[in-house]
């Protein structure tokens, strides 16, 4: 179950053991054959992003997915921005992780070294080494898909000149749409079908499932204009 909490300042505390109450996977429904490995029994988490699916989501998923408990702290837009300028975030974006053992807290940042991580501890990444380096491929390949998405989305965040009116930007983004990000997809279609599982990669779902799970969904939700469902 999942109990949600809700303070003055918009961060949600959430004890999840076996849903997720963004997307409603549940634990009992993604059955999978590798071996958790569960978290010190002194451990606890805490997963700060925003309060949406996001590159955030996939983390929750296999936190939820494993069964392990965490705090989802979900910030606005201006915690965001005091967290930044106070220095709080290691590469100046969110999500981060925090591993609470004891006293002592880590704080860590990227999303895929976090999905790598949490996806360990819920048995979601392989430990066979060729197994894990087909898994990461597949990440990273969904990251790729997923940075075509966000550069048309914010161009000048990835150096790229600003568009110059919407007609300019709606043209980039059909054309991304339709001309790019199909031909991404058909190759997954062609690694999904090859696997034959019906996982992106070996007999059961891995992280790389739940990064695609995101960008796809992405896409599908109609969230960035001008590229259709």
């Amino acid at each position: 179950t999942c109990s949600n909490t809700r303070s003055s300042t918009g961060n949600g505390a959430c004890n999840c053991a076996g849903n997720s109450a963004s997307t409603g996977i549940s634990n009992g429904a993604t059955h999978h054959a590798r071996t958790a490995t569960m978290p010190e029994s002194n451990l606890s988490y805490t997963l700060t992003y925003f309060d949406f699916p996001g590159r955030g989501e996939p983390v929750r998923l296999a936190f939820a997915i494993g069964g392990i408990p965490f705090e989802n702290r979900t910030v606005t837009g201006a915690e965001f921005a005091a967290m930044k300028s106070a220095g709080e975030l290691p590469y100046g974006s969110v999500p981060v992780l925090d591993i609470h053992d004891g006293e002592n807290t880590t704080r860590v940042a990227q999303h895929v070294a976090l999905l790598r991580y949490v996806g360990r501890l819920a048995g979601l990444y392989p430990t066979d080494p060729i197994e894990a380096l087909k898994v990461d491929e597949a990440t990273y390949f969904a990251d790729e898909f997923g940075q075509c998405i966000f550069a048309a989305m914010a161009p000048m965040r990835y150096g790229f000149a600003p568009y110059a009116n919407d007609e300019e930007k709606a043209a980039m983004r059909q054309r991304l749409a339709a001309e790019v990000l199909p031909k991404l997809l058909a190759k997954l279609n062609t690694i999904i079908e090859g696997n034959g599982s019906g996982f992106v990669v070996g007999p059961s779902i891995t992280i790389a499932d739940l990064k695609w799970y995101f960008h796809i969904g992405m896409v599908l939700s109609g969230f960035v204009d001008d590229i259709p469902p």
